[in-house]
């Protein structure tokens, strides 16, 4: 609703500039430090938005990191379990071989009866090799006993420590479990705040190009006039790297031209600078005033490679500036526009 009100302000506004005015320069001057304060409140908005932006940001790396953290204990946890599995599994296969002998054993001592171990004792040669022979069945025996009882300690421990893991486990799953449920709301605030951030950087570019239009009604361009014809190719790359139009949801009224940091940036055609300052998503912009309501727009540059001011005449091919990457920018570029009575057209049916 916001953007059909502010798309009929500026139909509205270049009506005026073809219409005379009952109060033409009062009027203007009252809409342009209406938009000002309008464009200062945008400005406040955004700024408000960028720093709650950054604050989630700021919490979604810190969550990022606690939920890191917690999947590596996780994963360390869950190696250990299988560490125990194994040492069970391997203790049970040598506990099964050691009942198994234990057994047989049994049954070979049933089998004989007790008179075969007794005969088997009373056969030696000496009561030493008898003392010799008992000892040696009863040390049998009894380390068959230590090692099973050994067997089932061991068993046990790791049993015990499973169990506490597997607890363990349970516990880490959940505080992961909270953690990224927090992360995803922090993320979708965060999506948020940007599709927010987008709408008034948007309202932010239509409001700066309602004032350009206003103020084009008390603009004085001296002895300048644009008399038609083609205007002069304002840098060296003939390469565009986004055309005029529609662009990802949003509308790109202008063209932008590849170049490399510091390559020159040229005035498209004799005229008066208008604007030469810092403006959010431009950087650093540059407007000239061509005459007969024609205006070029520049944008991107570092402010250190300006070489025009407000108020100063130029010429046609003159270099201006030069290519930079500062604002809403992807890589070094030239953005180029140009304005008939304050509306965007495209910028190559000029050429």
């Amino acid at each position: 609703m916001k953007r059909t009100w502010l798309t009929i302000l500026l139909v509205f506004s270049l009506a005026l500039i073809t219409t005379p005015l009952p109060d033409g320069w009062v009027w203007a001057d009252n809409k342009v430090e209406k938009a000002k304060e309008e464009l200062k409140n945008i400005r406040k908005d955004k700024k408000d938005v960028q720093e709650k932006l950054e604050k989630v940001k700021k919490d979604i790396e810190k969550q990022k990191k606690t939920l890191n953290e917690l999947e590596k204990d996780l994963y360390d946890t869950e190696k250990k379990i299988d560490k125990i599995e194994k040492e069970l599994d391997l203790l049970k296969d040598q506990l099964g071989k050691r009942e198994e002998l234990f057994k047989n054993r049994i049954r070979r001592m049933y089998q004989r009866g007790e008179m075969g171990y007794m005969t088997a004792l009373l056969e030696a040669d000496s009561f030493r090799e008898f003392l010799d022979k008992f000892e040696a069945l009863r040390l049998l025996v009894k380390q068959d006993h230590s090692v099973l009882e050994g067997y089932f300690k061991t068993k046990e421990k790791f049993e015990s420590e499973k169990r506490k893991l597997t607890a363990l486990q349970e516990e880490q799953k959940e505080k992961r479990d909270k953690v990224k449920k927090k992360y995803d709301k922090l993320a979708s605030t965060m999506k948020k705040h940007e599709k927010e951030l987008a709408k008034l950087e948007h309202e932010e570019e239509l409001k700066e190009a309602e004032i350009q239009r206003i103020t084009y009604l008390t603009s004085n361009t001296g002895n300048f006039a644009y008399g038609g014809g083609p205007l002069a190719w304002p840098a060296n790359s003939r390469r565009i790297n986004s055309p005029y139009g529609p662009r990802g949801g949003r509308y790109h009224y202008g063209i932008d031209i590849d170049g490399n940091l510091g390559d020159p940036i040229y005035a498209a055609a004799s005229g008066i600078v208008k604007e030469s300052r810092p403006a959010s998503g431009y950087g650093w912009v540059i407007v000239i005033d061509h005459g007969s309501g024609l205006t070029t727009v520049y944008g991107h540059m570092y402010s250190s490679t300006v070489l025009v001011s407000t108020g100063q005449r130029v010429s046609k091919g003159q270099r201006i500036a030069s290519i930079g990457n500062n604002g809403r920018s992807t890589g070094p570029h030239l953005h180029f526009e140009v304005r008939k009575n304050g509306s965007p057209q495209n910028p190559m049916n000029y050429y």
